[in-house]
């Protein structure tokens, strides 16, 4: 049975409205697929990117010696590779991760331009996971502190 609209205008009308309104949310929904779609899809190009660096990191991690010299202002700090890469997402995880730096040659060793009077802090830092201050003048104080794999490896710590 059809409702002319002479008997009841107000019941057309309301149902025409009603349409318009379900028209314009279905638009809008569609809309809102599209642009979820689309992140979906530059999301999962991400993942693939960060699997691909993730692959090429522990390739260059895995083929890094056991041991590392860095050159710390001319002096060397032999480390175990382990104890370099104890803290992920930190300065040495990125230098030996990320296929970038490569040690010089003939000593195999990564050169660090920062002061070797106090890097030996930092050694100990790895492993403990404290960075001893204690007995630092104030000069000494700010070569540690401001450090880039002090401050990464603050950050994974805070992150945990």
């Amino acid at each position: 049975m059809q409702i002319s609209p002479m008997v009841c205008p107000i019941a057309v009308d309301g149902l025409n409205s009603v349409l318009q309104d379900l028209k314009l949310a279905s638009s809008n929904l569609a809309q809102a697929t599209e642009v979820l779609n689309e992140q979906g899809r530059a999301m999962e190009a991400k993942k693939l990117e960060w699997a691909a660096m993730s692959d090429r990191i522990a390739t260059h991690v895995a083929t890094a010696t056991d041991f590392i010299t860095l050159n710390v202002g001319g002096i060397a700090f032999i480390k175990p590779k382990a104890t370099l890469l104890k803290h992920k997402g930190g300065y040495f995880h990125a230098m030996l991760g990320s296929g970038y730096w490569k040690p010089d040659v003939p000593v195999d060793s990564y050169f660090l331009d920062v002061e070797p009077t106090t890097f030996h802090r930092v050694l100990a830092y790895l492993p403990s996971g404290e960075l001893s201050f204690e007995g630092l003048n104030a000069w000494e104080h700010r070569q540690l502190y401001v450090k880039p794999w002090i401050i990464l490896a603050w950050k994974s710590q805070k992150m945990r």
